[in-house]
């Protein structure tokens, strides 16, 4: 770049001495400009070579990986609610490969009365399911969760909520690191992992990766341990049978 730049500069200064000399020869026009033609005549011509087989190797590529015609559809799922918050309240001990407790979902209908709500839920046991009114309400369970009836049709814009109380133990989702007597040092914990559908494993709610919502997490468990979770701790209890509550 340097060179080039110097170049450039040189001849500027002496533009009217190489029109003179330029004038007095003027066969040294072919001489300087056919070699830079055909340079570049060279470049242009290695390039287009270089293209097609490039540009077809990549076609290749992409006709291998985009078959539409063999590619099944994925669609979303039916939604029945705007999920608004979940709160989940539940006792955890890395000594016991259990989870117990509840979670509180609030939500509003999304199309008009409302009678059966679907509910995520894998290898759970579902104790009891309540409403707003505090009332229990029948459930039925299924292949991949359970459906929740209403004894009201719920309409839109109201927002309610249900309370499920359940327990289990889970298998994925939620994880068990124990500690073993040939490694002292090893620290037991437990350590949660559901994106993008195996929170349905350690508690039940709407699991299912297109709506936002907030949430809040409440965990008692053994002292000494500790929680950490994203988010903000609004407080922490003692409680008398040894167990702390982080919230």
């Amino acid at each position: 770049m340097f060179k080039t730049g110097w170049a450039i500069r040189a001849s500027t200064k002496s533009r009217a001495k190489q029109e003179t000399w330029l004038e007095r020869r003027p066969h040294a026009v072919k001489t300087l400009v056919y070699p830079a033609l055909l340079r570049a005549s060279c470049i242009i011509l290695l390039t287009l070579l270089a293209l097609p087989s490039g540009l077809s190797a990549r076609a290749d590529v992409a006709d291998e990986r985009w078959q539409a015609d063999s590619v099944a559809w994925h669609w979303g799922r039916d939604r029945q609610i705007d999920l608004i918050d979940t709160k989940i309240d539940v006792r955890l001990d890395p000594a016991v490969m259990q989870v117990q407790g509840s979670v509180t979902l609030t939500f509003v209908p999304i199309l008009p009365r409302l009678e059966r709500l679907h509910l995520d839920s894998e290898r759970l046991t579902i104790d009891s399911v309540k409403s707003a009114k505090g009332t229990s309400l029948p459930f039925a369970l299924g292949e991949h969760g359970f459906d929740v009836t209403f004894r009201t049709p719920l309409n839109p814009p109201a927002t309610t909520w249900v309370r499920v109380h359940y327990h289990g133990e889970p298998t994925m989702g939620l994880y068990f690191i124990l500690s073993v007597r040939e490694d002292p040092e090893k620290m037991p914990m437990i350590w949660s992992q559901g994106e993008e559908e195996e929170n349905r494993y350690w508690f039940p709610g709407y699991d299912y990766p297109d709506d936002k919502a907030t949430a809040a997490i409440s965990v008692t468990t053994p002292r000494p341990h500790v929680v950490i979770s994203n988010g903000a701790m609004v407080r922490l209890d003692e409680n008398p049978d040894g167990t702390r509550t982080f919230n």
